[in-house]
């Protein structure tokens, strides 16, 4: 495959952008157009990549999405959305032990993100790993103190651990 000249380039990253702007306002299927655009010139580009496996999931096909994600994080494994995306897919495909992993990663790269630590403390409650979810829990409230379902999560954790009297 040739090398994208600048004008290419520049056409692409205008595709890019459109498609982002699609995907924020809900318009699914011509974001993916975009998106599908920029891969056929660009098929490793990680940022579309995992823009198009979010796209997927959010579409409920979260099989397709899973490669897509998988090839985001494989081509820019120190991204730590790129591993929170997957590990949000992982779990609606139900491989818990694995979107653990995925958020636990997420985490490490970047201590400081509020929404790896509530997917880790959802996905360890799930797994009836309390303790280790009060704690992801506990980051995510601090991280996120004015977010609702980082609180939800950590009363929710305090209910399973029958500490009730802290849930309320």
């Amino acid at each position: 495959m040739p090398q994208p000249t600048q004008e290419d380039a520049a056409r692409l990253t205008v595709l890019l952008k459109e498609g982002l702007s699609l995907h924020q306002c809900g318009q699914l299927g011509k974001a993916s157009a975009r998106y599908i655009q920029v891969l056929e010139s660009f098929p490793n580009h990680p940022d579309t990549l995992d823009l198009y496996g979010v796209l997927l999931h959010q579409l409920g096909q979260n099989e397709m999405a899973i490669s897509f994600l998988d090839q985001a994080v494989a081509s820019c494994p120190n991204d730590a959305g790129f591993h929170n995306h997957r590990g949000v897919c992982l779990q609606a495909l139900h491989r818990l032990i694995e979107a653990r992993e995925a958020f636990e990663t997420a985490r490490s790269l970047r201590p400081e993100m509020p929404e790896a630590a509530l997917n880790l403390a959802t996905v360890l409650t799930q797994l009836a790993l309390y303790g280790d979810a009060e704690r992801a829990a506990r980051d995510a409230a601090r991280l996120a103190p004015k977010n609702v379902d980082a609180q939800l999560a950590l009363s929710m954790v305090l209910k399973r651990r029958e500490r009730h009297l802290e849930a309320a």
